[in-house]
């Protein structure tokens, strides 16, 4: 898995998981998915970010996903 799709998992793991946090504790139930999904999902931003050759900065981040997208559908 190249370093880009990590960094797009993990941007779309850690968004999921917000509503799935608020979710939760609006309704009672246990957060322990959300959480195990908010900890991947910063876990692959890190992984991808610390193997990235060179500087990653967050103005990168819409060419990240865009060349993830590209590299998964192409």
């Amino acid at each position: 898995m190249s370093n880009d799709v990590m960094i797009t998992l993990g941007l779309l793991f850690a968004a999921i998981s917000f509503p799935a946090i608020l979710s939760a504790f609006t309704h009672g139930r246990s957060v322990r998915f959300p959480m195990l999904l908010l900890i991947g999902g910063l876990a692959l931003i890190a992984v991808g970010a610390n193997q990235t050759p060179g500087a990653f900065q967050m103005a990168d981040l819409p060419d990240i996903v865009a060349r993830a997208f590209a590299q998964t559908f192409n």
